[in-house]
């Protein structure tokens, strides 16, 4: 996937000849030309992954062959771009993927699928729900902004207490409501977080799931932590919490609930237009560590440019620093004890994402891999002083990389 070039670019001719363009291309416009459809009927499918569509039998062939498996390894350099139109035999077997995957997750047995395409649709689907709690442990106890807050809680509380803000039933949860699913889902953050505690010396970590989508009854369960050397072995506490709602302080003093040591956002969109997170964030006390993570890089920067428009991260991960042309003035690098700076912001590819595809509902052959990518740091303010004399005005022409201003930010 790493290797295919970014579908969105292939808009961007419709969108100057049509400046009010809102198809979907693939979906309710043809794949290759654009044109619309007047009626699902007259569109024509993809035999092979049945998911995109296009107004004629020469537009499918046209779009088919602009890319060959015999130039796949150059499709990243500038001279392919323009003709990387797109569904090329592996973006047509990564959309038979997603088609897979969608009909197991809605019939367990499919009878139209052999067992073979059945098990690894399984497999997918099941390591996308093993990225949010794989993710969540992994990076926490590796993260530069993390360290200062497991060697406090290490030495004195022995009690970490870590907020999922904008938790859902169906993503980090799993499907909790359903029968069956709160075994597997508080066996999972369990062993995954088992390590966690056992190498810094904890004897409870807390959860707290809060979202409009958590399950509507709350739930409170305890289970205990185990060595993997010697399962008999119990030597801690996981505290799993859910709270239906939007997360403020209200809701916070209502439950009487600690503040948080460190927050997650799992995909939460900071820069959709239909959501406001201003009151979430302002309930989270300044100086807290997170971690956030986004399907797709330009999400990444995205929200990464949001949170310091909204003075609420005091530094830039160095990958990022010269996107927003930052000066390296007061960007240099922390000491070992993870004071808040730039050694201790981060944004990479997240290695603990799932191998599940799914498919981008603007683009039919835009693909995305769910927490794909990560952003971490310390929720603070950020020192406007030490950016050049211009950032302000550089800020807000990058402010045109946000969802809501360029539509190739899905």
């Amino acid at each position: 996937m790493d290797d295919l070039p970014e579908q969105q670019t292939r808009t961007m001719h419709l969108i100057r000849e049509h400046p009010d363009f809102q198809l979907h291309l693939g979906f309710d416009a043809c794949c290759t030309c654009g044109k619309a459809f007047s009626s699902a009927a007259f569109a024509m499918t993809c035999p092979g992954c049945h998911r995109v569509k296009y107004c004629s039998e020469s537009c499918r062939q046209k779009d088919s062959e602009a890319i060959s498996l015999t130039n796949l390894a150059d499709v990243g350099q500038e001279e392919e771009m323009d003709s990387a139109m797109g569904h090329s035999s592996v973006m047509c077997a990564l959309l038979r993927c997603c088609q897979d995957d969608e009909v197991v997750k809605d019939n367990e047995s499919p009878t139209d699928m052999d067992r073979k395409r059945v098990q690894a649709a399984r497999d997918r689907i099941q390591s996308e729900l093993e990225s949010y709690p794989a993710t969540l442990a992994n990076v926490i106890s590796e993260g530069p902004c993390y360290q200062s807050v497991l060697r406090l809680k290490a030495s004195t509380t022995k009690t970490l207490i870590v907020h999922v803000v904008g938790a859902s039933d169906d993503a980090e949860l799993w499907d909790l409501s359903k029968d069956g699913g709160s075994d597997n889902v508080f066996v999972a953050y369990t062993e995954a977080l088992s390590d966690l505690a056992t190498s810094r010396g904890l004897d409870v970590i807390k959860l707290v799931f809060v979202g409009p989508d958590c399950p509507d009854t709350n739930v409170d369960v305890r289970k205990s932590f185990q060595s993997f050397e010697n399962p008999k072995a119990i030597f801690g506490e996981l505290q799993i919490q859910t709270l239906k709602g939007l997360y403020n302080e209200d809701r916070l003093d209502q439950h009487g609930l600690q503040k948080p040591d460190i927050v997650i956002f799992f995909n939460p969109g900071f820069t959709v237009p239909e959501y406001s997170w201003n009151e979430a964030l302002a309930s989270i006390e300044k100086g807290t560590p997170f971690l956030s993570t986004t399907n797709t890089e330009l999400e990444g920067v995205a929200d990464c440019q949001y949170l310091m428009e909204q003075d609420k991260i005091e530094t830039i991960p160095p990958g990022l620093a010269h996107i927003f042309d930052l000066c390296s003035e007061g960007n240099e690098e922390t000491d070992d004890e993870g004071s808040p700076g730039t050694g201790t912001a981060f944004f990479s590819v997240n290695p603990f994402s799932g191998s599940r595809i799914r498919q981008s509902g603007t683009l039919a052959n835009d693909i995305f891999v769910k927490n794909r990518w990560i952003l971490g740091g310390i929720l603070n303010s950020f020192d406007l002083s030490k950016a050049n004399s211009d950032t302000s005005s550089k800020r807000r022409r990058a402010a045109s990389d946000s969802k809501f201003n360029n539509p190739a930010l899905i």
